[in-house]
């Protein structure tokens, strides 16, 4: 069966279809990412319903054309039944794509008054630490750290310790 034919299409299934052929620089299926992204805020924050949907769905606008996010757009709202839901899972997901305009350190500071997005933008900021990243991916990283922590004295409270902490081994 067609996953277009489908009533209910899974959050996951959406994920799998937006990153349809991408890779990684490794040259992995692009997907593994949000997968790890998903599990990372799953360990963390395993209540959270919303975050762990953001998650997996973080990067699903990246490489799109207009009509593509219409169709995900479209497919989030067929697959939540509350329409509250499904427009912050959009809401977030369209904040979570950085527009190329936007210097990096911009983008981070837009999504510092949302608490699921920061939880998402620091788990996201982990898996890529976790996967080779180039010296400047590890500046840019190290940034928004800075960012995060400047405009909060610290870990944001709503942070696990444990999920901030294994951010800052790394880029120490």
């Amino acid at each position: 069966m067609s996953l277009f034919k489908k009533k209910n299409i899974s959050i996951s299934e959406i994920a799998l279809i937006s990153h349809y052929g991408q890779k990684r620089r490794s040259g992995d299926p692009y997907i593994i990412h949000p997968e790890r992204v998903m599990q990372i805020v799953k360990n963390y924050y395993p209540k959270n319903k919303m975050a762990i949907m953001i998650a997996i769905l973080h990067d699903s606008l990246e490489e799109c054309c207009s009509d593509n996010k219409n169709s995900i757009f479209c497919l989030i709202k067929q697959s939540l039944k509350s329409a509250e839901e499904s427009e912050e899972l959009i809401k977030s997901i369209k904040l979570l794509t950085r527009d190329r305009k936007t210097s990096y350190d911009d983008y981070v500071l837009n999504l510092l008054n949302h608490k699921n997005l920061v939880i998402v933008k620091v788990a996201d900021i982990l898996d890529n630490l976790r996967d080779k990243p180039t010296e400047n991916q590890l500046l840019k990283y190290k940034k928004a750290i800075n960012v995060i922590s400047r405009k909060f004295n610290g870990r944001p409270e709503y942070i696990h310790p444990s999920h901030w902490n294994s951010v800052l081994k790394i880029i120490s």
